[in-house]
């Protein structure tokens, strides 16, 4: 399997264009599939740079309904007529973040139960629902475990015996009762078996990266774990490499990747710098680092 980072916070290439986003571009056995589109069109431009034809790709995958993993998909369904396009359930949400982030977690902290209702101290960070509605056909909602490629597989989290991130209290569903902290119903796993073992995506990972991995090994029971690549949420602020919890979590966390057996882990966005670090550290070359532009082998 090749990975190619579409685009990613950071890029080594003056050729290639960073943004806020994520986006992958997949080839395994089974297929092409492009895993989330960024915040913009600017992916599109890259992958032409890259040789990497757009028209190719056999299905899409949104992770979650943020903009930065949606925000170029106007421009993708330009470029690619046929390709079904796959999110979560309630990707039509609204969904928000709050000021907090900004703020810095001690005034947060004393005034969140103020902040995290206003109106006026968020932001809207969803998808373009209007872009989502013109896709008709196109548009799977997955709301349980199921296979859209051979050996391509997309499931909802059913595991949560482990700590969210703590970032995720800066984000918000509006609902008719009012703003709420987003449960992150609308995120998917997407999971890639192969002969010797399964390789695991995540876009920001908002459930809990242990809490995937464990939804995954109770799926695919007694199936290795080869890889897990994508984005973590354990950045403060988007773009911003402090963290937004505790050093120690990030140690737990890579414990216990390692204790699940798995064997690589590719990470970048939202992850932030600092616990990309923590992450080298402690997984030593099971760690790397993607950016724009980077190709993986797995």
């Amino acid at each position: 399997m090749e990975i190619v980072t579409l685009i990613e916070n950071s890029s080594n290439d003056s050729l290639l264009q960073a943004e806020f986003g994520l986006s992958l571009l997949v080839r395994s056995a089974g297929g092409t599939v492009l895993f989330d589109m960024g915040g913009s069109a600017a992916f599109t431009e890259n992958a032409r740079r890259l040789d990497v034809d757009l028209k190719e790709v056999d299905c899409a995958v949104l992770s979650h309904a943020h903009y930065d993993h949606g925000g170029g998909l106007a421009a993708f369904v330009r470029i690619n007529a046929t390709a079904p396009i796959y999110t979560g359930t309630r990707a039509d949400g609204d969904y928000y973040g709050n000021a907090g982030a900004k703020m810095g977690p001690v005034l947060h902290s004393l005034l969140y139960p103020i902040i995290a209702t206003n109106r006026h101290f968020c932001r809207y960070v969803g998808i373009d629902k209007e872009v989502l509605s013109t896709l008709k056909d196109r548009h799977r909602v997955i709301s349980a475990r199921k296979e859209i490629l051979p050996d391509v597989f997309l499931l909802k989290q059913s595991k949560n015996s482990y700590p969210r991130p703590e970032g995720n209290k800066y984000l918000l569903e509006k609902t008719a009762a009012g703003m709420r902290q987003d449960s992150f119903e609308h995120e998917l796993i997407m999971v890639i078996r192969e002969t010797d073992g399964l390789s695991i995506f995540t876009g920001c990972g908002h459930g809990g990266i242990v809490n995937m991995v464990d939804t995954v090994r109770t799926s695919f029971t007694g199936e290795p774990i080869k890889a897990v690549i994508g984005g973590f949420h354990l950045a403060l602020q988007p773009g911003k490499p402090t963290l937004a919890g505790s050093r120690q979590d990030v140690v737990n966390i890579a414990s216990r990747l390692k204790e699940a057996g798995v064997a690589r882990v590719i990470s970048g966005h939202c992850t932030g710098e600092e616990a990309c670090g923590v992450l080298l550290e402690e997984m030593a070359d099971k760690f790397s680092v993607m950016t724009t532009g980077s190709v993986h082998a797995i």
